[in-house]
């Protein structure tokens, strides 16, 4: 009696092998190229990749995102998009990397999606971090050269949805949010509201997922009493201190609607003192993002944002210190010197 023969893996059908590595997610289809040569070659396969990746990120199958990324190495966009920005300080190998020493708006995209309860209810591409034009180009005219100045040295804020008519008429959100109760609260919002913001290089086709995916502080925002601001933040190492990524996102709480309305994205970037960055230390700051070390792991991303906030608040108390130290060191002058002079005032009476 014959015994049984095993099968190998290089004799079953490749297509096969395709449609079972198609139903992995990011960490499994990499894992499976480690095992051997055979799946190596089928986890390469730029197809699957590119399917995860539009799976993963629905903002990446909009037209506007084609013509950005139809030519890229999907898998290699997957690595760059899918971990998050540590805290720590860039590696060895990305410290002999040196960022552009000119940096133009028109070189990056943004690629933002927002979801609720693991539903996707927000896509949208922006191309370019602002809409002014480049003042480096040629044929610039006067005006565009202002406004380059302008961006340059106002405080940075990239606005991605703001309320105006044609995001009303056409908002972006592809599906309804489930309406459960009278009103939503802020913990409902911090448990399934996600975002993700995937800022692309299209010079060197590198990126970067610039937000915290989880919430890091959800408030009502005042003055409107049915709006609630959902804070996203990741912590950007810049040399020997720490910038903060903060996407704000606002909300409006319609009873009579099914789920609530975006009204606000944006981005922008602050120091450790909470100080607003203009547009020229932006650009620089996140360029850097691209060669930060990243992880996968969300308790060290929650780490290095305790960490920037603990700095900033002893940073926020040494001020308050000095300036107090200041107070009280101006006060004792102006009491000395109000005292000489009663001195010198009672000896000429004398």
């Amino acid at each position: 009696m014959e015994e049984p023969q095993l099968s190998r893996l290089s004799n079953l059908n490749r297509d096969l092998l395709s449609d079972i590595a198609s139903r992995l997610d990011g960490s499994a289809l990499s894992s499976m190229a480690c095992t051997c040569s055979t799946l190596q070659l089928v986890a390469q396969d730029q197809r699957l990749w590119k399917k995860l990746y539009y799976s993963t990120w629905p903002s990446t199958s909009l037209p506007e995102a084609q013509q950005l990324i139809s030519s890229s190495d999907f898998r290699k966009l997957y690595a760059d998009s899918f971990p998050l920005l540590l805290h720590q300080t860039p590696t060895n190998e990305n410290k002999n990397i040196k960022p552009d020493s000119k940096l133009y708006p028109s070189d990056y995209a943004s690629l933002v999606d927002v979801y609720y309860k693991n539903l996707c209810v927000f896509s949208k591409v922006l191309d370019g971090i602002t809409t002014y034009v480049d003042v480096f180009q040629e044929n610039h005219s006067e005006s565009r050269s202002a406004n380059w100045t302008w961006f340059l040295n106002s405080p940075f804020k990239l606005y991605l949805l703001n309320n105006k008519e044609d995001d009303i008429e056409n908002p972006g959100w592809t599906s309804p949010i489930e309406y459960t109760g009278s009103q939503y609260d802020c913990t409902r919002f911090m448990e399934n509201t996600r975002l993700s913001w995937v800022l692309l290089d299209k010079k060197k086709g590198r990126a970067v997922n610039v937000s915290s995916w989880r919430p890091a502080l959800v408030k009502r925002c005042w003055p409107y009493q049915s709006d609630y601001m959902i804070q996203f933040e990741s912590a950007i190492p810049v040399e020997k201190d720490l910038a903060k990524c903060l996407i704000e996102v606002r909300c409006r709480l319609m009873k009579t609607e099914a789920y609530p309305e975006l009204k606000e994205i944006s981005m922008r970037i602050e120091t450790m003192m909470g100080a607003h960055v203009n547009g020229a230390k932006s650009l620089t700051i996140l360029d850097q993002a691209f060669y930060s070390p990243r992880s996968a792991n969300r308790q060290n991303i929650k780490l290095g944002r305790d960490k920037f906030e603990r700095v900033k608040n002893e940073l926020l108390r040494r001020r308050t210190s000095k300036e107090k130290l200041a107070d009280w060191l101006c006060l004792l002058t102006e009491v000395a010197v109000f005292i000489i002079l009663c001195c010198s005032f009672m000896k000429s009476l004398l």
